[in-house]
């Protein structure tokens, strides 16, 4: 199925253009976002959760994402790893086929690119404090126990009928990518919102209460 994207504020094009460009590529369903801002962008994250193995997300131009470089990158990447096509209309890009492979290729590559370009500038930062006697980084020997157990709440939290935003407030984790990174550790297979149920907000907080008793040792709810 092809899922159309739709930016009711975008200022670049109405959301009227959008449609129409949208229903000539061929698609059968609607998301609208209501903005760019980190605010809004659940409303992204929730139609993300929405697709399913083989879906196509079509948008009208790159740029409705609000999303810098970076981002956008690693968004295309996760719905390839989800097995999810995309399209642009305006840029005439696509995930799909031939040509499709080509611009994953591209895209990996960027990405791989601006990792390698990070890395050296942090490789710069860690010498010159070395140089002034400073050590970066946590102690020599000590473990990230604050997110060492996170894939498995992960995987109980969606499993129960939690959302990625949901889970995303709970565990305290910025970045929807994440919960989908440790979902498909756990061998976890995200799937339609519509077949699952959203706990109450009495539910979550009992399985809030559940997670910090059995590891309340990891601060897990700040």
């Amino acid at each position: 199925m092809k899922v159309g994207l739709v930016n009711i504020q975008a200022r670049i094009c109405s959301k009227e253009v959008q449609e129409n460009a949208l229903l000539e590529a061929g698609c059968e369903r609607f998301c609208e976002i209501g903005g760019i801002s980190a605010i809004d962008r659940s409303e992204l994250d929730e139609c993300l959760e929405s697709l399913q193995e083989g879906d196509t997300l079509v948008v009208w131009r790159l740029d409705i994402f609000g999303k810098p470089l970076a981002e956008l990158m690693q968004l295309l990447i996760n719905l390839s790893s989800r097995g999810i096509f995309f399209l642009s209309v305006e840029e005439c890009l696509t995930s799909n086929g031939v040509m499709g492979q080509m611009v994953q290729k591209v895209i990996r590559a960027l990405k791989n690119a601006d990792q390698n370009v990070q890395r050296m500038k942090m490789e710069q930062v860690r010498r010159a404090a070395m140089e002034k006697g400073v050590r970066l980084g946590r102690k020599e020997g000590s473990v990230n126990r604050k997110n060492r157990d996170k894939p498995m709440q992960c995987k109980v939290l969606y499993e129960n009928g939690s959302s990625v935003n949901q889970i995303m407030a709970l565990l305290n984790i910025r970045s929807s990518g994440t919960v989908y990174r440790y979902l498909k550790q756990m061998g976890v297979k995200p799937g339609n919102l519509k077949e699952r149920k959203n706990l109450t907000q009495k539910e979550l907080t009992e399985m809030k209460k559940d997670l910090f008793d059995s590891h309340h040792q990891l601060n897990l709810f700040d």
